[in-house]
C-alpha cells in the first residue's frame, strides 16, 4: 500500500492511492480534478474511466451541479453532498438522474488539496446502493488534507528544480523562452526573453502578450488551440512587427520534466528569423522550382516581413506580390507565411545575431 509521502517522489503512485482511498471510504473510483484551468489528463482509478468519459464528452463539467459545493471545499477541505444539495434536489437534478444515476453512481466526498495558489479536488464516488458519507465518515477524510497538500506542495517543488536545472544545463538562458502553468499564466522566463520585452512583449496579469494588439488576439486564439487540442497547426505563429518576425512556438513539456501538479506545464519559445535567417535561393528555386522573382520575394519576405514592404523593396507592385505569393504557396504546399518562414528556415542555414534583438 503506498504511503502519501511517496507520491511526492514517485507520481505514478498517485493511482495506487486513489485505490487504496476507495477501498477505505467504501467508495467505487476517485479521480483528481483541477478547480480551475485546463484540464490535463486526470488521475483517476480504472473505475472511473467510463464516468469521465461520459462527463466530458456530454459536457456535464460545463453544467456540474457539484460546482455549488466548491466554496465549502475551499472552506471546510471537504466537501459531499450535503453541503449543497436537500435529498428532493438530489432525487430530481439532472446531474444525479441522468449522469450519475445510468453510471450506478450517487454520492460523494470531495478533499480538497493544494499548492501555492493552485486547487485540485479529489472526489471519491460512491455507487448508488451506498449512502451518504455521514459526520464520522467526513471528520475521516478531513484527516488526509494537510498530508495530501502537503505531497503535491513538495511534488510540484521537486518538479519545478529538475525543470529549471534542465534548463540551466541546456544553457536555455540564451535562447528566448517563457514556461507558463496550467492556466496559461508566466511562472519562468528565460534570458533571451527578458531582453523582448517592452514594445515587442509584454505581461499583463500574469499572461504572456504582444505588443500588436490585433496579433496578441491571433496569438491567444492559436494558444487555446495549440494547449486544447482544437485544431492544432503544428507550425509555429507568425508575429510581424514593422522591425522584426519572429516565429512563437508552443509546446506542452514532457511528462519526463513535470508531473500533473507542476507550476510549469507549457513551454513558448521565440526566435527571431528576420535578421538571422540566410535565404538560399538557389536551394529554393531547385527544391521548389521557384522562378528567381519569387525567390526574390521570398527572401524579402524574411526580411522585411510583412508583404507591402517586402513588394517595395525588390521594386514590384503590392498586387504582383500577392499573386506572386499565390504561386509560393502552391509551389511548396502551404498556405500562411509562417509556413513559409519555418519551411525556409528548415532549408538554409542560420545564423544567431551576436547582438541579440532590440525591442
Amino acid at each position: 500500500m503506498p504511503v502519501i509521502e511517496d507520491c511526492a517522489i514517485e507520481p505514478s503512485q498517485w493511482t495506487s492511492l486513489l485505490e487504496t482511498l476507495c477501498s477505505y471510504t467504501d467508495s467505487k473510483s476517485a479521480v483528481i480534478i483541477p478547480l480551475k484551468g485546463r484540464y490535463p489528463s486526470l488521475i483517476k482509478t480504472e473505475s472511473a474511466n467510463e464516468l469521465m468519459s461520459v462527463y466530458f464528452e456530454k459536457n456535464w463539467h460545463l453544467r456540474d451541479f457539484r460546482d455549488r459545493g466548491v466554496p465549502s471545499l475551499l472552506r471546510k477541505g471537504i466537501m459531499v453532498d450535503q453541503d449543497f444539495a436537500s435529498i428532493d434536489e438530489i432525487n430530481k437534478n439532472p446531474y444525479y438522474q441522468d449522469f450519475l444515476g445510468p453510471l450506478g453512481l450517487r454520492f460523494f466526498a470531495g478533499i480538497r488539496v493544494t499548492a501555492d495558489d493552485d486547487a485540485w479536488c479529489i472526489t471519491l464516488q460512491r455507487s448508488i446502493e451506498k449512502s451518504y458519507f455521514d459526520v464520522d465518515e467526513q471528520k475521516t477524510i478531513a484527516q488526509f488534507v494537510r498530508p495530501l497538500s502537503k505531497a503535491v506542495q513538495v511534488g510540484r517543488s521537486i518538479s519545478a528544480a529538475y525543470v529549471k536545472g534542465c534548463l540551466d544545463s541546456l544553457d536555455v538562458s540564451s535562447t528566448a523562452c517563457v514556461l507558463l502553468d496550467r492556466l496559461d499564466r508566466v511562472k519562468f522566463v528565460s534570458n533571451g526573453a527578458e531582453k523582448l520585452f517592452g514594445s515587442l512583449f509584454n505581461v499583463v496579469s500574469g499572461h504572456l502578450r504582444l505588443g500588436d494588439a490585433r496579433q496578441d488576439m491571433r496569438f491567444n486564439a492559436y494558444l487555446n488551440n495549440e494547449l486544447r487540442g482544437r485544431f492544432p497547426s503544428a507550425q509555429p505563429f507568425c508575429y510581424n512587427t514593422d522591425e522584426h518576425l519572429a516565429l512563437i512556438e508552443v509546446s506542452r513539456l514532457p511528462s519526463a520534466f513535470i508531473n500533473r501538479f507542476s507550476t510549469f506545464q507549457t513551454m513558448v519559445t521565440i526566435k527571431f528569423v528576420n535578421a538571422n535567417l540566410r535565404v538560399d535561393r538557389g536551394l529554393l528555386e531547385t527544391l521548389f522550382a521557384l522562378t528567381p522573382r519569387e525567390s526574390e520575394l521570398v527572401e524579402a519576405l524574411c526580411r522585411m516581413s510583412a508583404l507591402p514592404k517586402a513588394a517595395e523593396h525588390i521594386g514590384i507592385a503590392y498586387e504582383t506580390a500577392r499573386t506572386h505569393l499565390k504561386t509560393i504557396f502552391f509551389k511548396m504546399r502551404i498556405a500562411s507565411q509562417s509556413e513559409l518562414i519555418a519551411l525556409v528556415s528548415k532549408c538554409t542555414p542560420t545564423r544567431q545575431s551576436k547582438e541579440g534583438v532590440k525591442s
